[in-house]
């Protein structure tokens, strides 16, 4: 959620001031000198408004929120007309997650001003408090004026998946799909919704072309590669499955996911239903015998609200290798409680007996010793 208000915030639309003092800024700003735009005075409330705008700004950027409040605030003061103070005090509020807060400031904003931004933030400030109906007569309401960028039509998208409604997500997107810049921000993020929607559905074959489509053009893309994974094993082609998982191993190995701190430590290679609920399977890279405890194959179960309820893994133990076991034993953790299934695995186990190992753990045909 913060990364998506910083975007936000600096995203917003720059003042286009004469005065002499917000051109210093805004050259500063442009420059990334935030330092020197705080620095810049030592009287604040001599700033002209677009000045006070920017100097905001920094703030932010340099986590001084309080202060780019209290500058915003003489922003206001000085030119309370002008919606893009109101605006960007908003952003702040949803930064800080302050949404009850947020929503009057973009009400003034559009007071001033109709602007997509400003709905969108609003829309943004409904969307966190749960209040759908009202997230979404605001987003729609920015996707109709001519400023408004791809994330209100984004984030409609977003509200049909909270709410469960994923055919109608899948119908949004797919439209989305078609008039959205390639270029663009989103562009990616709905190819991968509409591929995750599609997987849960289990309509791969609606799935796979997506996927086909985003390796295409980046070869690279080892998100994608991770749903590409996922398609065989839920058509159980584990050969091919075990193939690319080998490229995944391959590509982390290479350091390919160093800067992704979690693809460099697990990927989730296959995803199904139980009950009303879905079990997502991550498998870590870690192999081999070490002298601690590790998970391997971690079958997460998830609630409706998108919260883990529980997993079922793989647990190596040197103890368990010692007695001349098997390399993993079948466990669990529910809340604070570990249980152990007593059930042993190795790399060369079937996936299939596994994962029925787990259904049946799940369904209460097996319980823990």
């Amino acid at each position: 959620m913060k990364k998506l208000m910083v975007t936000i915030c600096c995203c917003c639309a720059l003042y286009q001031g004469y005065a002499q003092d917000s051109i210093r800024l805004k050259f500063l700003a442009q420059s990334e000198q935030y330092n020197d735009m705080i620095n810049f005075t030592t009287q604040p409330d001599t700033l002209s408004s677009p000045a006070l705008y920017y100097l905001a700004l920094a703030y932010h950027i340099m986590s001084k929120d309080s202060m780019a409040q209290k500058t915003l605030d003489m922003a206001c003061a000085k030119s309370p007309k002008d919606y893009r103070n109101y605006y960007l005090k908003g952003s702040l509020l949803n930064y800080e997650e302050k949404f009850e807060e947020a929503i009057p400031m973009f009400q003034k904003s559009l007071a001033c001003d109709i602007n997509a931004a400003s709905y969108e933030g609003m829309g943004i400030a409904y969307y966190y408090l749960k209040k759908y109906p009202q997230a979404m007569e605001v987003f729609t309401k920015a996707t109709e004026l001519p400023d408004a960028d791809s994330r209100s039509g984004f984030m409609i998208g977003q509200i049909y998946i909270a709410q469960n409604e994923n055919e109608k997500a899948l119908a949004h997107y797919y439209k989305l799909k078609e008039t959205m810049n390639k270029d663009d921000e989103h562009y990616k993020t709905v190819l991968y919704d509409i591929i995750d929607l599609e997987n849960k559905e289990g309509r791969t074959d609606q799935a796979l072309p997506i996927i086909e489509e985003m390796l295409a053009t980046d070869s690279a893309d080892y998100e994608a590669f991770t749903r590409l994974i996922q398609v065989q094993y839920h058509n159980k082609d584990y050969v091919k499955g075990e193939q690319l998982k080998a490229k995944m191993y391959a590509a982390q190995r290479d350091g390919k996911f160093i800067n992704n701190r979690y693809l460099n430590d697990r990927f989730c290679f296959d995803k199904f239903k139980w009950t009303d609920k879905e079990v997502m399977v991550y498998e870590r890279y870690e192999h081999g015998k070490s002298s601690r405890i590790y998970n391997k194959i971690i079958f997460v179960v998830v609630d409706k609200a998108g919260f883990a309820e529980r997993t079922i893994q793989t647990e190596y133990s040197p103890i368990s290798e010692e007695l001349g076991g098997q390399t993993y034993i079948l466990c669990g953790n529910k809340g604070d409680t570990h249980f152990n299934y007593a059930l042993g695995f190795d790399d060369n186990s079937k996936y299939e007996d596994l994962k029925t190992a787990v259904l049946d753990i799940l369904n209460n045909k097996k319980t823990a010793h």
